[in-house]
């Protein structure tokens, strides 16, 4: 699975919880007893939302660092953070 692969498939992933979060939100809406379970519930929505925002912008970022990697005189791929800093994460 390349890179891309990935972003997309985190992003499913993140819109498929941000659904089912909904849902049940929804069902418990109207319980009285549910509030500390609604709340839980908004901070998943939130978690779920801003996570899908952020791959949203990571996109066009990775996109343009590609692009420019291959534009560069003397490369052929883009430059990975583990080559670049030496580190290994």
């Amino acid at each position: 699975m390349d890179r891309r692969q990935h972003r997309v498939a985190g992003r499913c992933t993140a819109l498929r919880a941000l659904q089912d979060y909904t849902r049940l939100k929804d069902r418990l809406l109207d319980e009285p007893d549910e509030l500390a379970w609604l709340l839980v519930l908004e901070s998943l929505i939130f978690s779920a939302e801003a996570e899908v925002r952020w791959l949203d912008a990571c996109e066009p970022r990775v996109a343009r660092a590609t692009r420019r990697a291959r534009e560069a005189p003397g490369t052929d791929t883009p430059i990975r953070a583990t080559q670049r800093t030496g580190g290994g994460r």
